[in-house]
């Protein structure tokens, strides 16, 4: 259970081939370590995932996605979404990032639709939360990743209320997963939070 880990070289990373480093080894210990890998793979396996990143909040998590898009791009999000991830959104996000934010009716796919050709291929992300905080909204995963892909979007989902437990969305075809520990540890005081993809080139960019 060490958080240390010995170098072959200065700014080498070592242990590549360990599974819990999810290839990438280990190079300093705030971006990953033993520890903490062991600790991402075995939560990983509960969401069927091949990767997985831990962040301190669920701030930190929605901020590294968000991330991975640039000023001018458009996100799609669930109208009824954690009323923190919808300040985050209109307050930081669009008028600090010149990301802009669609709030949505995500049981309406002609609507969604019809937004995302009216942005001209600048939306990037479909924000999903199912189901949500605090109204309980139910949508389609499956056809919302099916309407995300076809328009070369991401699909990222918010299944803290159900965990992995009651639903597995990287089988329905999300590309990113959260969910609070809290939930599945059972918790309330642990504010941790877990990422999780099913591909190398988004893990990558987080």
């Amino acid at each position: 259970m060490a958080t240390t880990f010995k170098q072959s070289a200065p700014g080498q990373p070592t242990a590549i081939n360990d599974p819990n480093s999810f290839g990438m080894g280990y190079e300093y210990s705030r971006t990953g370590n033993p520890t903490r890998g062991a600790f991402e793979r075995g939560v990983a396996a509960a969401e069927n995932s091949k990767y997985c990143i831990t962040f301190s909040s669920g701030s930190a998590a929605t901020s590294a996605v968000i991330h991975m898009l640039s000023h001018g791009q458009n996100v799609l999000c669930v109208d009824d979404v954690y009323g923190g991830t919808q300040r985050y959104f209109r307050k930081i996000v669009s008028p600090s990032m010149g990301i802009n934010v669609d709030f949505i009716d995500f049981g309406d796919l002609n609507l969604m639709e019809r937004t995302i050709e009216e942005k001209e291929d600048k939306t990037k992300l479909l924000w999903l939360e199912t189901p949500t905080n605090p109204t309980l909204k139910i949508t389609d995963v499956r056809a919302v990743s099916e309407l995300a892909h076809r328009h070369e979007c991401l699909l990222a989902v918010d299944n803290t209320f159900c965990s992995p437990y009651f639903q597995s969305p990287l089988e329905l075809g999300a590309d990113i997963v959260f969910i609070a520990l809290r939930n599945i540890s059972m918790d309330i005081q642990m504010l941790s939070w877990v990422l999780f993809v099913s591909m190398m080139r988004n893990y990558t960019r987080n």
